[in-house]
């Protein structure tokens, strides 16, 4: 049989020691996150009330509430969940603003 050298082999180190450390970034705001929550309790509400209005009256097909106010509660949480993840997207230019650009409210 051949002899085997006993050369230690090189340990590989994990990709993200090698790149250095970096700083974990969160993809939306706060402000992106509440809104998101408020509009996805808006759609529930919607389901909710449509649901609840044609089990409960007597002729669920010409209710108010089912026909105007909850159709109405869905589009607005269905828009408000639109805007609350356009409102994060960031634009090329807005995101390599400088601060130092602005001028000072003092001078």
């Amino acid at each position: 049989m051949a002899k085997r050298s006993s050369k230690k082999r090189a340990t590989k180190t994990a990709p993200a020691a090698r790149r250095g450390p970096r700083s974990a970034r969160m993809p939306f705001e706060r402000r992106n996150y509440v809104l998101l929550l408020g509009a996805i309790a808006l759609i529930v509400v919607g389901y909710v009330l449509m649901l609840v209005d044609n089990a409960v009256s007597d002729n669920p097909v010409d209710s108010a509430l089912s026909l105007t106010v909850a159709p109405l509660l869905l589009l607005g949480g269905y828009l408000g969940v639109i805007w609350a993840v356009l409102s994060g997207v960031q634009t090329p230019e807005a995101s390599g603003a400088d601060a130092s650009d602005a001028t000072p409210a003092e001078a």
